[in-house]
């Protein structure tokens, strides 16, 4: 087990160096290093640790979506976001195993209640972005469609521990893509850096990913 708190910590180390300092850097090689090895470390601890193989799956996609959004062009935005589709589909794969029945789902008042808060704040947000997406408007509602879902998803789970961790790191992860979706098109043309959300959505993600890890650990 030394190795698993080892690569840990270095995923720590990375999430942090990243978080407090690259985030607000030019695209580097180093920059795209560090910020990859935050998430292929927590894979790798999955891999380690017998994880479920949807959710080991979902963290190498989000490595290889990190690399292609760590660099600058419309092109590598779009397999980033490819990657992160692909994503969110093996989580809503993994989810759906561990969550309850359609028939419990329909019956739970709270349940619906949540998901329908869900998918009309990814409503309004769309909304918001929808003048700045250009040719890009049919990727990013198909993409908001997938990551709600697997939200929903998430909100299905049994919310006691350790998947309680499981649906805070989803609506975490969610939260990170719609203030990404602020900065990349919204905010894209702003005057001198933005440092705090930069920071925000940079910790919200990899800490969102990592209490989804960390929940199915603790439930093997």
């Amino acid at each position: 087990m030394n190795i698993v708190y080892l690569v840990m910590g270095l995923s720590a180390l990375c999430a942090l160096a990243y978080g407090s300092v690259l985030v607000h850097q030019r695209p580097s090689t180093l920059r795209t290093i560090v910020k990859a090895a935050s998430v292929a470390s927590l894979a790798t601890i999955g891999a380690l640790c017998g994880a479920p193989m949807l959710l080991t799956a979902a963290l190498v996609l989000g490595t290889i979506g990190d690399v292609f959004l760590s660099r600058e062009g419309e092109r590598n935005f779009l397999f980033g976001l490819g990657a992160f589709l692909i994503g969110h589909m093996a989580y809503i794969g993994l989810l759906i195993g561990y969550g309850g029945s359609c028939a419990a789902f329909v019956s739970n008042p709270l349940l619906l209640c949540a998901s329908a808060a869900l998918f009309i704040t990814a409503g309004l947000i769309t909304r918001r972005l929808f003048p700045y997406l250009g040719a890009l408007r049919m990727p990013v509602l198909i993409y908001v469609l997938v990551i709600v879902v697997m939200g929903v998803c998430a909100l299905n789970v049994p919310a006691k521990w350790p998947f309680a961790l499981t649906i805070l790191g989803a609506l975490m992860f969610i939260a990170s893509d719609a203030i990404l979706g602020f900065e990349v098109f919204v905010f894209k043309d702003a005057t001198g850096p933005r440092h705090g959300p930069a920071k925000l959505l940079w910790f919200l993600y990899w800490g969102g990913q990592s209490l989804i890890l960390f929940s199915f650990l603790a439930a093997i």
